[in-house]
């Protein structure tokens, strides 16, 4: 029996497609909801949902966007799309955004029979390939996507490199060549690839593990890569869909995943950037690289691929005679610097022209790495000290240190805070003056009633007493009626209460003959 969830915001489309499921024996509707928000929910109590019915005018028109989402959260979850009519633009829309097929209204017992039962079984077939520990979604492996702000910054030797850290934890690693008109992971490691990454798009659909290691290189340290292909032209048949399922099927087969993305944003690398955990923006210590590394967030951002909360930046080859340092690294790109790693010049020179890099020691490179790690695993993460805090580190007239930065920000932090408390509450007192108009009206309106049919001056008081609200009633006052009009002042609530003068209201009487 294939348990299904119904999402559409229109009743009649829910009832409908209830209806017709309620007629298919193997088919169960575990659930029916109106909004992407019920359908969370829907979906995190009722963990055996294999489908869901989604309808593409879901939340204003969202449905492809919630289907995508779907897939990236929920990638053994098979979701098939409700439209008004078929046609190839809908059909390749639902293929983009993930989805295993479409059905068209109005319902059709057959045509969702056989939607509904086709997407049940690749579920449930997916879900047995993998293990116990793979089928638990909080043990779902970590992506970090390595991206170059331009050319020549180190992506490919970091991703390596990144790959033998997190293997060394002892956790299952594969990285990936997604630069797959020019990438070279393969030579860096050097080993020759049979396959590569553009042989498993024919079978994204219905990866298992036995598949993903056909395409697999096994390196040393216990590493697997998947290369990127050797003739630079075959890359144009990676698609941005068959990437995410390819990344989502890595996810639960492996504990750590490192992308190496190139420095070319298409619709293969951004599928990867919006499905990882973390991005890691490579740069060098110059201005057009950090000029590179702006552009491309603010790409990422603009083309709505994913947030720049999610990327930070790491700085390669720097020296201490380097013009741009990393306090200045924020300030260009607007990301934090997660780690910076020193020109090794000659030695890592040697590692890559003889294919050698995971074999070479690089002390210099272990504390930049682990914080890298740390984006997707803080558990691995071990303190790491900046320069100025080591001993003998700090010298004279050299860069200003964290330390001299974190004092300033000692210093300025009570000033800006008494500032902001300052405006907050000249804020508060305006509101409170305004209020103090409608206080002193609504009495002034109350005292004019009571005098008009006939009330004395102490009941007149007494009945204004009881409209003022508690804040307003201290200082209040009201002036004996002339013969057409009474006024009535009040004082607006402050820490000091002769700072602002008093507000005053009048209301002509309407007197009762």
């Amino acid at each position: 029996m294939t348990r299904i969830l119904i999402a559409s915001s229109s009743p009649q489309v829910r009832d409908q497609v209830q209806a017709t499921c309620a007629e298919m024996e193997s088919v169960f509707v575990a659930a029916s909801v109106a909004t992407v928000d019920q359908l969370w929910s829907a979906l995190e109590a009722d963990q055996t949902v294999e489908v869901v019915l989604l309808d593409e005018s879901l939340g204003d028109d969202a449905g492809y966007e919630v289907a995508r989402e779907l897939g990236i959260k929920r990638p053994l979850l098979a979701t098939v799309i409700v439209v008004g009519r078929t046609t190839p633009q809908t059909l390749g829309a639902a293929m983009d955004a993930g989805a295993r097929s479409v059905v068209a209204l109005p319902p059709s017992l057959e045509e969702f029979r056989s939607r509904i039962e086709s997407a049940g079984e690749w579920s449930r077939s997916a879900r047995r390939q993998l293990s116990a520990e793979a089928r638990d979604g909080d043990h779902a492996g970590k992506v970090i996507a390595v991206v170059g702000a331009k050319g020549g910054v180190g992506t490919t030797l970091l991703t390596l490199l990144l790959g033998r850290s997190s293997a060394a934890t002892g956790g299952t690693t594969c990285i990936v060549d997604l630069d797959v008109r020019k990438g070279d992971l393969a030579a860096y490691a050097g080993v020759a690839a049979r396959r590569s990454i553009v042989d498993l798009v024919d079978i994204a659909d219905e990866l298992t593990g036995r598949a993903l290691g056909e395409a697999t290189c096994s390196l040393s340290h216990g590493i697997q890569l998947i290369p990127a292909p050797t003739d630079g032209e075959n890359g144009e048949l990676l698609t941005g869909s068959a990437t995410r399922q390819i990344i989502s099927a890595l996810r639960y087969q492996y504990e750590h995943v490192v992308i190496d993305c190139g420095s070319r944003l298409d619709d293969v690398t951004a599928m990867a950037l919006e499905v990882c955990d973390a991005i890691v923006v490579v740069v060098t210590p110059d201005v057009p690289a950090l000029r590179s590394a702006r552009r491309l967030v603010e790409s990422l951002e603009r083309l709505e691929i994913t947030s720049r909360e999610k990327a930070q930046v790491f700085v390669n080859s720097l020296a201490k005679s380097s013009d741009v340092q990393p306090a200045l690294v924020p300030r260009v790109t607007g990301l934090p610097v997660v780690a910076t790693a020193p020109r090794l010049g000659a030695t890592l020179e040697g590692a890559m022209n003889t294919a050698t890099v995971l074999e070479q020691r690089l002390p210099e490179l272990e504390r930049p790495l682990l914080a890298v790690r740390a984006l997707t695993h803080p558990a691995q993460a071990t303190p790491i000290g900046t320069p100025s805090r080591r001993r003998g580190a700090r010298r004279k007239g050299g860069p200003v240190s964290a330390d001299r930065e974190a004092g300033q920000m000692a210093v300025e932090m009570p000033v800006v805070m008494t500032v902001a408390v300052f405006l907050v509450l000249v804020c508060v007192q305006m509101v409170l003056w305004g209020v103090s108009h409608v206080v002193a009206s609504n009495a002034a309106q109350e005292a004019a009633r009571s005098y008009a049919v006939g009330s004395s001056a102490t009941q007149v008081h007494a009945e204004v007493q009881d409209r003022i609200p508690g804040g307003w009633q201290r200082g209040w006052q009201m002036s004996a009626p002339t013969s057409d009009v009474v006024t009535v002042s009040v004082r607006t609530p402050s820490i000091v209460p002769s700072l602002i003068p008093a507000v005053s209201s009048e209301a002509t009487i309407v007197w009762e003959r």
